[in-house]
């Protein structure tokens, strides 16, 4: 059945019969004119319908997505985005740790880690002093100079008036460090109980080496006395020693880095969730079978069919089968998973002769198959309105006294092979 059909249509005799043309070039140039003039989206051409538009639209729109989905089969690994892996642990709070998806590390494997010393910064604490009282001798200002670990040299000062008293001097001071974007911020501790002040100083670089500074201070806020030293991290992964300079990113396994939070030990199990990676199969399934609809009584479903059935025992290894209804669906899931995770489901998109190499090649041309079909389809119903046409014209100009057919036998032939 065409899927756009030709009327009888006299003038179409008429137009014939005043061209001069054989009639078999007459049609041509009436298909061809019509494959100039169609588009996907414009109004109806003579001989080509709304539905053929419709038809060809979500064919190239399902075969575009499919060819995308094809990639994305192929790369299906336990590897890939589609596969999520994720760690737990034994003793929660310790670390939290990350895995990358081209990871190796596999669900039965566990790691041991010691954390026994976090990665910290420098601290400096002033000296306590009486927060109603002002200490600094009748100072002007009150200033000092922080050198960070990479020798940059930050000078800091306040002014000293008669009203201030160490808690005001030195709450001005913790505001003009913490507004200067250094790395090290200045806090203020005050002890209500003894009515007393200090300022803290902490480095916001972690690391023996990179959270050092070092404060010039000849005041009796003594600012330059160092509280607590810089530190690296130390942990163990499976008994064997490691250090570092910062709490972040510490590499762990291959493909897998924590966070230290506190000292302490735990095993770091992991899991590799499929649910996305059989969700993305089944959204290819679907994407094909709709394709196979779409493709429905034209050649385009014999090629998708064809691809199909030579890949069906590869496919079922992989969990997935053939319903009644000759559509793909999932079979096994747990099958399915397993073969993702061995990598022999990639291995249907990959490569010469596989089903996604044919997949992909009958997509490619998709659209241009089904229009060629419904142009030749077409081709004959005209070829055929005119004929008939053609026969009742000259059984009436001749009383039925001559065979149309017969009279232009040899006129006519078909150029469709």
């Amino acid at each position: 059945m065409a899927v756009g059909s030709i009327g009888s249509n006299s003038m179409l005799l008429q137009n014939y019969i005043s061209s001069g043309l054989s009639l078999d070039k007459y049609v041509s140039s009436l298909m061809e004119q019509n494959k100039t003039n169609f588009s996907i989206g414009s109004s109806s051409s003579s001989y080509f319908n709304d539905s053929l538009a419709q038809k060809l639209g979500a064919i190239s729109s399902n075969a575009v997505n499919l060819q995308t989905q094809i990639g994305r089969m192929a790369a299906l690994t336990q590897y890939s985005s589609d596969a999520v892996k994720s760690a737990s642990y034994s003793n929660e709070g310790v670390l939290s740790a990350s895995v990358a998806k081209n990871s190796a590390v596999a669900s039965t494997t566990t790691t041991k880690v010691d954390v026994t010393q976090l990665a910290s910064g420098q601290q400096n604490k002033s000296a306590s002093l009486n927060a109603n009282e002002n200490s600094f001798g009748g100072q002007s200002q009150f200033s000092i100079d922080i050198t960070d670990s990479a020798g940059k040299t930050s000078a800091f000062s306040v002014e000293i008036t008669d009203l201030d008293d160490n808690k005001t001097v030195m709450q001005a001071m913790a505001k003009k460090i913490n507004a200067s974007g250094i790395s090290i911020t200045a806090t203020l501790n005050e002890d209500t109980e003894n009515g007393t002040v200090n300022l803290l100083l902490s480095g916001t670089k972690t690391g023996e080496t990179n959270g050092r500074f070092v404060v010039t201070d000849d005041s009796v806020a003594n600012l330059g006395n160092v509280d607590q030293a810089s530190q690296d991290a130390i942990y163990s992964v499976n008994g064997k020693e490691f250090s570092g300079q910062s709490n972040n990113d510490v590499r762990i396994l291959e493909g897998v880095t924590a966070t230290l939070h506190k000292t302490g030990s735990t095993e770091i199990s992991y899991k590799t969730d499929y649910g996305t990676a059989v969700g993305a199969v089944q959204n290819f399934l679907d994407t094909f079978n709709k394709l196979m609809d779409d493709a429905s009584g034209t050649p385009l479903k014999k090629q998708l069919t064809d691809a199909m059935a030579n890949s069906v025992r590869g496919l079922g290894y992989s969990g997935i089968g053939v319903d009644t209804g000759g559509k793909l669906r999932i079979d096994d899931t747990g099958k399915l998973t397993e073969s993702i995770t061995n990598g022999s489901f990639a291995r249907n998109f990959q490569g010469m002769g596989s089903f996604g190499n044919k997949l992909y090649d009958v997509t490619l041309n998709a659209r241009n198959t089904v229009y060629q079909s419904a142009l030749k389809e077409n081709y004959n119903d005209l070829l055929s309105d005119l004929m008939n046409n053609l026969n009742t014209s000259i059984q009436s100009a001749f009383g039925g006294g001559q065979n149309g057919s017969s009279f232009f036998t040899g006129l006519i032939f078909s150029v469709w092979a």
